[in-house]
């Protein structure tokens, strides 16, 4: 009965450390933006309250829907574009955004520590653990499902065989505020890609069928990849790996030219998801020069 007490004790603890990991992490991402305009500050704080409830209704889930920038499926408290274009516009830097990257630390750690708890061994933590590739060669290959449906799968050739350029976006998760805000931007800015001989592909981690069901409601022009596992995000160094909860895709974007080379690498997305589009936008528009 002792042995039992003690182990609930200790889940207890490990979940509050998880809650004050992720509020420490908004609380950073408030100090960021402290700067922007009023309107964009207050929706800020609308997303961390109603996050917070979200994150302690879906303790039983996985760890992307744990992340208050993916969970607000059912809450209608995602920045509009007109909010997100009130920011200052960021220059891209190869980095991941540190509140993002802190928070799955933080719940890595949390996870390490209740293993070892409960079973005296000691867990290693992956998360964020990642490189990317470099600019100016030629960019990882791959083959992946696609939501196009019939068991059709999509490969690097495939899309560079178009003479086209591509745009690749990998997301966490469909259906999520941030996520269906990018996907919309990209949709809204479709026939400007068309323009500028490009095309748009997005990949995540989630399965072909909700992928196709995401397109299909948000009636978007392009299509998405399955990453099940996370092994592209990987090569693309834009996995989130936390042990006992698998892997997850970093919301980060690749611009590759027509020849499969790697052109350019949009890191910072997160702070500026409704304009992000329009940035890419400029960068197709730079580098065709």
């Amino acid at each position: 009965m002792r042995c039992f007490t003690i182990k609930c004790v200790l889940l207890m603890t490990v979940g509050a450390t998880m809650v004050n990991g992720y509020v420490q992490a908004n609380r950073n991402v408030m100090r960021i933006n402290s700067a922007s305009a009023t309107s964009a500050s207050t929706s800020s704080s609308r997303i961390t309250d109603g996050s917070i409830t979200t994150f302690r209704r879906e303790t039983k889930t996985t760890l992307r829907s744990h992340d208050p920038r993916y969970n607000n499926r059912d809450m209608n408290t995602a920045p509009t574009a007109k909010q997100e274009e009130s920011k200052d516009k960021i220059t891209p830097q190869m980095k991941m955004p540190s509140s993002r990257k802190e928070f799955f630390q933080k719940a890595a750690g949390s996870l390490a520590v209740a293993s070892f708890g409960l079973t005296g061994i000691a867990q290693p933590s992956n998360a964020a653990a990642n490189i990317l590739p470099t600019i100016g060669i030629p960019a990882p290959s791959f083959t992946l499902p696609n939501s196009l449906g019939k068991g059709e799968k999509t490969s690097l050739s495939d899309l560079t065989s178009k003479n086209k350029w591509t745009v690749l976006y990998f997301y966490p998760a469909s259906f999520t505020s941030g996520c269906t805000l990018e996907a919309r931007g990209f949709q809204r800015d479709f026939n400007q890609y068309i323009a500028l001989n490009s095309q748009i592909v997005g990949v995540s981690v989630d399965n072909v069928e909700k992928n196709a069901q995401f397109c299909q409601e948000e009636q978007l022009g392009y299509y998405m990849l399955s990453d099940l596992g996370g092994n592209v995000s990987k090569l693309y160094g834009t996995a989130l790996s936390v042990p006992g909860f698998g892997t997850f895709s970093n919301r980060q974007t690749y611009v590759i030219d027509p020849k499969g080379e790697l052109k350019w690498v949009f890191t910072d997305v997160e702070s500026h998801v409704g304009r992000h589009s329009r940035e890419v936008l400029d960068k197709l528009k730079e580098l065709q020069e």
